[in-house]
């Protein structure tokens, strides 16, 4: 159990880190501007990190990292999951290749925020990808095959679409969940436990 009060927050710098109800992953680069707003339960915390490129551990390999981190801790304080955020305006097969690593990135520097915080990995690790155009799902020869012409989503691809991502061969696939943007970039997820 973590007692926020208690915990080595004061060990990071309070520009890296929100917490409350209700926090928010901000994306501030141009044509990807947006925030995805992530909402927890009454009386559970969320605590939202940024680990991006500017505010991860450098001595971390994966030098791309997501846009956010956030531990969400239940009504007895204890952790219940770990979620990677990513912001996109477009989803493309490049891109998702990119999100994959930034989630990773973003995994493996979460590891090193939670041992700076005395706690361990909890076992639900969730993904997001939050974004503006999905050029996968809108690619139809993606979707379906003409009559006689057998198609076939590359493995990479296939886990856009099936709700499970491996970002970690030392982890099991993770849960991967798809949030699509207003026309301001934003987006509302409601977390459950």
């Amino acid at each position: 159990m973590l007692d926020l009060d208690q915990a080595r927050l004061d060990w990071i710098h309070r520009e890296h880190f929100s917490q409350g109800q209700q926090v928010e992953v901000v994306e501030k680069q141009h044509g990807g501007e947006g925030k995805v707003s992530f909402e927890v339960g009454e009386g559970e915390i969320a605590l939202r990190f940024k680990l991006s490129e500017n505010g991860r551990f450098p001595c971390i390999k994966q030098g791309k990292a997501a846009d956010g981190v956030i531990l969400h801790f239940g009504r007895d304080k204890s952790l219940r999951a770990l979620h990677l955020v990513e912001l996109k305006s477009k989803v493309s097969a490049t891109q998702w290749r990119d999100v994959k690593l930034q989630l990773q990135g973003a995994l493996h520097n979460a590891h090193a925020l939670l041992g700076v915080l005395g706690l361990d990995c909890p076992e639900r690790i969730v993904c997001h990808t939050a974004y503006k155009q999905d050029a996968l799902s809108q690619n139809p020869a993606l979707l379906k095959a003409q009559t006689g012409i057998r198609v076939e989503v590359s493995e990479d691809l296939a886990d856009w679409f099936s709700g499970e991502i491996e970002i970690d061969r030392r982890f099991p696939p993770l849960k991967h969940f798809r949030h699509e943007r207003d026309a301001r970039g934003n987006a509302r997820v409601r977390v459950e436990v």
